[in-house]
C-alpha cells in the first residue's frame, strides 16, 4: 500500500513526538546544561555560532535508537492487539510501521547533539575532550528552550527507566492512533 503524506502530517506528528519529550524536560533544569569539547571543537563551536548535531545514523552507539524503536514497535504493537476498531488504512500502516521501524533508522530526520547537568565528569572529559585541553560549555537551560520554542529543536533529557521510555512511547501511538498516514510518514517510511 503506498500512501502519500503531507508536509502538514509530517509537521503536526513530528510537534507531537516533539510535545511527548517536552514533557519529559518538566521542570526545565535550573543549572547550566554542559556540552563537553575537545579544543579544535570549541574553535569550531565559536568560529560558526552553533553546536552541530548528529544524524542518529551516524551515533557511535546504533543500539540505542534501535532500542527506541524497538519500544515504539512494542507500543504500536500492543495498540495493533487491542479491541479497538481501526479502519484498513490504519491497520495496514500499523504493519508497514511495526515491520520497518527497526530497519527505518537511516531514513529518520531525527539529529542529536548531547549535554549534562555534571559540570566536571571525568566521563565526559574523557569521552567527549579529547585528552587534555578539553573543554566544558555551559549553557542556560531556560534560554535554550526559549530559543527551540519555535523551531524543530527539543531539549529533553535521556530516560533510563524502562517503564517511563515505554510509556512515553505508548502515549505517542495512542494520542495519535495512527489517523491517516501520519504515523507512517514522520518516521519517513
Amino acid at each position: 500500500m503506498s500512501v502519500m503524506v503531507t508536509d502538514t502530517e509530517k509537521s503536526r506528528y513530528y510537534e507531537l513526538v516533539a510535545a511527548e519529550l517536552r514533557s519529559l524536560a518538566q521542570p526545565i533544569p535550573t543549572t547550566p546544561l554542559w556540552h563537553y569539547t575537545s579544543g579544535a571543537g570549541l574553535i569550531a563551536i565559536l568560529k560558526s555560532s552553533a553546536i552541530w548535531s548528529t544524524h542518529v545514523s551516524c551515533l557511535n552507539d546504533a543500539t540505542e535508537v534501535l532500542y527506541a524503536t524497538s519500544l515504539l514497535t512494542k507500543a504500536i504493537d500492543e495498540r495493533s492487539a487491542k479491541s479497538i476498531p481501526r479502519s484498513h488504512q490504519e491497520s495496514c500502516l500499523y504493519d508497514a510501521l511495526s515491520s520497518r521501524l527497526a530497519d527505518g533508522v537511516h531514513l529518520s530526520r531525527w539529529f542529536v547533539a548531547c549535554f549534562t547537568t555534571k559540570n566536571d565528569d571525568l566521563s565526559q572529559w574523557r569521552a567527549y575532550g579529547g585528552g587534555e585541553g578539553g573543554y566544558a560549555l555551559g549553557f542556560d537551560a531556560a534560554g535554550m528552550c526559549d530559543v527551540f520554542r519555535n523551531s524543530n529543536c527539543v531539549l529533553a533529557p535521556v530516560v533510563y527507566d524502562h517503564d517511563r521510555q515505554l510509556q512515553t512511547c505508548r502515549q505517542i501511538v495512542e494520542r495519535k492512533r495512527c489517523a491517516g498516514p501520519t504515523l507512517l510518514g514522520a518516521f519517513g517510511l
